[in-house]
């Protein structure tokens, strides 16, 4: 299975985000900006680690977004939602809490 997944909007993640993927992620969610899709989702909840660079990029992803008139939004699980937290990002993005790995 491919680490990343596009398709209708929702960009996901099927393991931790590192280093060695941040190319890939990057292109992907350059992809998901240029699609046709009004509503865009970045879906983590199979994420359990975080590098910190990725942070950087989810928040212009959600700035790009709202920039090209699209409504944003990640979906992330109970593993990383203190790292978001800690970062404060989870009262500026929008970000939505699920209970369990993929739901």
């Amino acid at each position: 299975m491919q680490l990343l997944d596009l398709q209708k909007g929702t960009l996901r993640v099927h393991d931790d985000l590192y280093w060695d993927s941040e190319d890939d992620f990057c292109r992907a969610i350059t992809a998901l900006l240029e699609s046709k899709e009004r509503n865009l989702t970045i879906d983590l909840t199979r994420v359990n680690f975080i590098f910190s660079p990725f942070m950087g990029h989810i928040v212009r992803f959600c700035m790009s977004a709202k920039e090209k008139g699209k409504n944003a939004r990640v979906v992330i699980g109970k593993q990383i939602e203190g790292v978001f937290k800690s970062s404060g990002l989870i009262g500026e993005l929008p970000i939505s809490i699920v209970a369990q790995n993929g739901a």
